[in-house]
């Protein structure tokens, strides 16, 4: 367990990583655009799902990608925050953590 929470802060924590295809479904409100439906794909099969929303006079971020996980597993992803030129990373695994060390073998 204490190699997978690294490696996931380490994946979550900061970097870039290539997408090759995303697809987001939108609807744009008052200056707010909702994602009511996303996708990100990229190398080694990455697949993340994408929700939240981002303020597109203000340039404010609240958006949230989501790892895939197995079935029956709380959710493990990454919420962004704050302005798009310095959003605040916020990794949020450790339900999933506690989930995977209490999971019997």
């Amino acid at each position: 367990v204490a190699a997978a929470e690294a490696a996931l802060r380490r994946a979550l924590g900061g970097g870039t990583t290539p997408v090759e295809r995303g697809l987001l479904r939108m609807r744009v409100d008052q200056g707010t655009a909702w994602i009511t439906d996303g996708e990100l794909r990229g190398d080694a099969g990455l697949h993340l799902g994408v929700g939240g929303h981002f303020g597109l006079a203000e340039d404010g971020l609240a958006l949230r990608l989501e790892l895939p996980v197995p079935t029956g597993a709380p959710a493990a992803g990454l919420d962004i925050l704050g302005q798009s030129r310095v959003p605040d990373r916020r990794p949020d695994i450790t339900p999933f953590l506690r989930w995977r060390a209490e999971a019997p073998r």
